[in-house]
């Protein structure tokens, strides 16, 4: 963990989805001190009409889900927003107004990895 789902519309380049890639997995490893082996990013995208943004079905957006082990701080998770939104709308050149990032705490023994064991089982 961490683990990010993108939700972005189809449209961007190959290279615009690659800097996202690459720029959120710094953003990660950077504000949480999230080693690399323990990032991932996964990237969806939405057909035009798939999605509703304040009324309408053009809008930009970009929504970011990070599913964290529960235990850090406002500070740390303020950083890590503003890093993610940062990287974000640099990369697909989208309005940070535009990008939502949302947290979801995990307690460890909710986390499982390879093997079927928990996070807190594994010592995380």
């Amino acid at each position: 963990m961490p683990i990010i789902n993108a939700h972005i519309p189809e449209g961007y380049t190959a290279n615009q989805k690659k800097a996202l890639l690459h720029n959120a997995k710094d953003a990660v490893m950077d504000t949480l001190a999230a080693p690399l082996e323990n990032v991932r990013i996964v990237l969806n995208e939405y057909k035009a009409g798939n999605a509703l943004i304040a009324g309408d079905e053009h809008r930009p957006f970009v929504m970011l889900e990070a599913f964290l082990i529960t235990g850090r701080d406002t500070e740390t998770k303020a950083a890590f927003i503003k890093a993610l939104s940062d990287v974000t709308s640099a990369a697909l050149q989208v309005s940070d107004g535009d990008i939502r990032v949302l947290i979801h705490d995990m307690p460890k023994q909710d986390m499982g990895l390879a093997g079927g064991i928990s996070a807190l089982a594994a010592g995380r």
